[in-house]
């Protein structure tokens, strides 16, 4: 068997792959076993995980070997074929889980035994099992109730008639009404259930103690919660009250979950979803919420909200032209932006004449002289660019060792870099 090799050994086995972040797999395609063929490996790839996973065909310019390489992602793809392709990170995993508690504000969860998950799937199986567990006591206790507006033709008067609607229709007897209503049909458990859907097909992913609980709390929703299908960012910006705020803990493990899962797929009689996590995301909504919770309380960040800074520079065609920034850093006490720091997270870990220009850009918009390209590691030669009146220098949030000690060092020298020491806590 000649496939390519690693520190930790060979990176196919016959039946799967291990694809650490970025690096090539080379092997032969008769080290594949069974009857499958490339080809049809290939296709799947294609077609269902292109932005995963990179290939390469035989031919001559790859002396007649083939090529599979991790894209910056880490999870588990099953292939059709009962072949699977383990995407591992180039960090430790505990850190990855760790990133991901503050990228999805994980912190008020009882997270005791998620770490000793030495897989993606264990860590997803133990998260998913937390959410079931508590959608079911949750279901016991009584789903959350919230007024809906509704809309239906009706003999029976109640709420407001729509009358515009009800003219265009005048033979009708049935008028068109707008009402509300208190129910448990409403999009916060909505959102429950369609998570539960997503986690009673990761066939994968669960142990069957997890799925059997996925599926008695769908079975306990069914009737009287709508079906609906909902994207990642509607877990997200919503209220809570005293009522349902238990809510918020469970919309954020739903996030996490529908985040990183994509579209479930048939391998023989079991039904898949995938689960994978793109890292330079994971990166960027990580050092993010990190320093939105360890910042001294002089500064913030993006006051925009959870999400990257966004600067309108104008209007053409009908559409917005704008900045997505990753991070901005304001001064509380003047109320003025102070840097804008951009995160990088890519297999080539050095800066481009693209990332320069785009650094200049922001800073100009956002009304800043000092600007940061932030990267997990260092390079030998320190960046320092001046360009006009702004300056681009890069910057290093480490994410090996201890995490929270890297974020200190980064915050350090990120005070040290703008003459701001109070910035260091």
């Amino acid at each position: 068997m000649s496939t390519s090799t690693s520190d930790e050994g060979p990176c196919f086995d016959g039946s799967e792959w291990r694809l650490k972040e970025f690096e090539e797999c080379w092997f032969d395609e008769s080290d594949i076993s069974g009857d499958t063929t490339f080809d049809e490996i290939a296709k799947f790839l294609l077609d269902s995980f292109p932005s995963q996973v990179e290939l390469d065909f035989p031919s001559l310019r790859t002396e007649n070997r083939c090529l599979l390489k991790n894209k910056g992602y880490v999870g588990h793809i099953q292939l059709p074929s009962g072949h699977a392709i383990r995407l591992l990170p180039k960090v430790e995993l505990d850190n990855v889980f760790e990133m991901m508690e503050y990228a999805y504000d994980l912190g008020d969860f009882d997270l005791e035994g998620v770490y000793d998950s030495d897989t993606v799937e264990g860590f997803y199986d133990r998260i998913a099992n937390i959410l079931a567990q508590n959608i079911v006591q949750r279901r016991r206790r009584g789903l959350y109730r919230a007024y809906v507006q509704r809309e239906e033709k009706s003999q029976t008067l109640r709420g407001r008639i729509d009358f515009g609607k009800t003219l265009q229709k005048p033979w009708d007897p049935k008028a068109h009404i707008k009402y509300s209503e208190m129910t448990a049909d409403n999009e916060e458990n909505q959102i429950l259930l369609y998570t539960l859907s997503k986690i009673s097909s990761s066939t994968n992913l669960c142990r069957e103690e997890t799925l059997q609980l996925a599926r008695r709390g769908i079975r306990s929703m069914r009737g009287g919660i709508t079906y609906n299908e909902f994207q990642p960012r509607a877990c997200i910006g919503r209220q809570y009250n005293r009522l349902n705020r238990d809510y918020k803990r469970m919309h954020a493990l739903c996030r996490l979950i529908l985040d990183n899962s994509g579209a479930s797929y048939e391998v023989g009689d079991a039904m898949m979803v995938p689960f994978n996590v793109e890292m330079d995301m994971l990166y960027q909504k990580y050092v993010a919420n990190w320093l939105r919770e360890n910042l001294p309380e002089r500064f913030e960040i993006n006051r925009g909200g959870d999400k990257e800074e966004t600067v309108t520079l104008a209007e053409f065609a009908g559409r917005n032209l704008q900045y997505r920034i990753d991070i901005v850093l304001y001064d509380r006490d003047t109320g003025e932006p102070v840097c804008v720091i951009d995160a990088k997270y890519k297999d080539d870990e050095r800066p481009g004449t693209g990332d320069i220009s785009q650094m200049v850009g922001y800073a100009k918009a956002v009304g800043v002289d000092e600007t940061f390209l932030m990267y997990p590691s260092g390079f030998d030669d320190s960046l320092d660019i001046q360009l006009d009146d702004v300056h681009v220098k890069n910057a290093i949030y480490s994410l090996t060792g201890d995490l929270d000690e890297n974020g200190q060092l980064f915050l350090e020298s990120l005070a040290d870099e703008l003459g701001i020491p109070e910035l260091a806590g």
